[in-house]
């Protein structure tokens, strides 16, 4: 099967501004175009994957292609042919790669795997960035700022899911030198965990098959009697937990903010130095301890009990998907009870519902909404579930900074005088979730991002989750016994969803 050309592109999304005809602050025109030849033995048609289709909706919902990848240094000595052979190398590696969508008459898409095409490798040089950017100097580190640019004009650019690779790849040439690749991959042919697997064979050149169950195959095995089995086992348990999580609604009836949806960042080094302190006496995986931070915070700000989240879930843990480059990621469900306890005591609570959790999440996602629009139905009161926990920290390099080796009360408190709230988005796009909450993690510290529509949950309480969090954590750190503060939910609460 040969990737032909379309005269029909059903589904387009733009890039991060929201608008896909915006050329931002800098347009830059390549130099020159390589046509990059490869073929693979392997080809075929099927429906979307699980992971696939979740990630698909998250996109649509966003109108986002969500690529991931961005700008690298080159190492001195690299050739323009080292590039085109490295791009070739992993269009025919890599199925995910080779990978579009075909839509029919308001059907489902379907993946295409292609196994033969021709990709472009632009190349830019990096003298033509001059004054584009208007402050009238000229331009300093010009390769550096033209890779930035690239970068920044790819992920602005549309991408048509029916004629585009998921690969958008360009080079840097100073004076005709390699200086700086641009690599930004679309979010539906690889989460972070395939990105991984991806540098590391393209880094080792691994000539071997793949190893585990590539995009068809799993859509294979999601139809088959295991597949169906595990999908049913799945929506009975986040069926029975819905019916059995009497709780109200966390957010509020305020008035919306315009733009409506605002974003927080807080780096704070407090945060990661107390959750590492708490995970070491614990026992537990960090995260763990930061789902327990965010579930006390937030039953103090809001008074419900448990919380209700849909933490995300790498799925690598299951036969055949560890070393895929794929998307594996789903959203789980899980009841947070940090009623009557210490924070030690909600933590240990909290082990073998984030391990249910898990096991769970891994589902149809047309079923799952089929499922929680009955159930919806069927209870009274106000029912949702649209507030998402995602840490993708160990997915990332481990450049924290060394914890300390004794965690005192005067470091803790200097560490939190250092942390830093800044917002870093307002915007008026239409997305399905309440809130969403990322964790990440640098040398400063842990950096959390709180997403959230401001008729649901205000921009004072995003501040008071991103503080709270932080307090819980250097409370908890320096006493064993801290409290959650929280006592058992009384019985005639509304029920709710977080």
């Amino acid at each position: 099967m040969t990737a032909g050309a379309s005269t029909h592109l059903p589904m387009v999304l733009s890039g991060q501004d929201g608008s896909p005809t915006n050329p931002g602050p800098v347009a830059l025109s390549p130099s020159d175009r390589v046509l990059v030849t490869f073929t693979a033995q392997d080809c075929g048609v099927a429906p979307m994957t699980w992971g696939q289709f979740d990630m698909w909706r998250a996109m649509v919902g966003q109108n986002n292609w969500l690529p991931l990848g961005g700008t690298q240094r080159l190492e001195p000595g690299t050739r323009l042919e080292d590039v085109v052979e490295e791009l070739r190398y992993l269009m025919t590696r890599f199925p995910s790669l080779r990978t579009r969508l075909r839509f029919g008459d308001g059907d489902r898409p379907v993946q295409v795997l292609f196994d033969s095409g021709q990709i472009t490798l632009e190349l830019f040089d990096a003298t033509a960035i001059g004054d584009a950017d208007g402050t009238g100097e000229a331009a300093e580190d010009a390769p550096g700022r033209t890779a930035a640019a690239i970068e920044a004009q790819y992920r602005r650019a549309a991408f048509h899911f029916a004629d585009h690779w998921p690969l958008r790849m360009a080079l840097v040439l100073d004076r005709g030198v390699p200086t700086h690749m641009v690599a930004l991959i679309c979010h539906l042919a690889l989460d972070a965990a395939g990105a991984q697997v991806m540098l590391r064979e393209a880094a080792q050149r691994r000539t071997a098959p793949c190893a585990g169950l590539q995009p068809l195959d799993q859509a294979r095995w999601q139809s088959s009697p295991a597949g169906l089995r595990q999908n049913a086992a799945a929506l009975r348990h986040w069926e029975n937990l819905i019916r059995s999580a009497p709780t109200r609604r966390i957010g509020g009836l305020d008035a919306p903010r315009q733009p409506v949806r605002w974003c927080a960042q807080f780096t704070s080094l407090a945060l990661q130095l107390g959750v590492r302190a708490i995970a070491a006496r614990v026992a537990v995986d960090s995260s763990v301890v930061l789902l327990v931070l965010y579930a006390t915070a937030l039953a103090r700000i809001t008074g419900v009990n448990p919380v209700v989240t849909r933490p995300l879930v790498s799925n690598r843990f299951r036969p055949g998907l560890a070393d895929v480059v794929c998307t594996a990621v789903q959203g789980g469900i899980l009841a947070l009870d940090v009623a009557d306890a210490t924070v030690d005591e909600a933590i240990r609570r909290a082990q073998r519902s984030v391990m249910i959790a898990s096991k769970h999440a891994y589902y149809d996602p047309e079923q799952l909404d089929d499922m929680i629009a009955r159930v919806t139905r069927e209870l009274p009161g106000d029912f949702e579930i649209r507030c998402f926990f995602n840490d993708r920290r160990s997915l990332q390099q481990n450049t924290a900074s060394a914890a300390h080796d004794q965690i005192t009360p005067r470091v803790l408190h200097e560490a939190r005088d250092r942390g830093v709230l800044r917002w870093t988005e307002k915007t008026d796009q239409d997305r399905d979730e309440n809130m969403f909450v990322h964790i990440d993690e640098d040398p400063t510290g842990i950096v959390l991002t709180v997403c959230a529509h401001t008729g649901y949950f205000s921009p004072e309480r995003i501040e008071a989750l991103a503080h709270g969090m932080e307090h819980v954590a250097i409370a908890a750190a320096l006493n064993p016994a801290e409290p959650t503060l929280m006592s058992t939910t009384p019985p005639d609460h509304h029920r709710f969803g977080a």
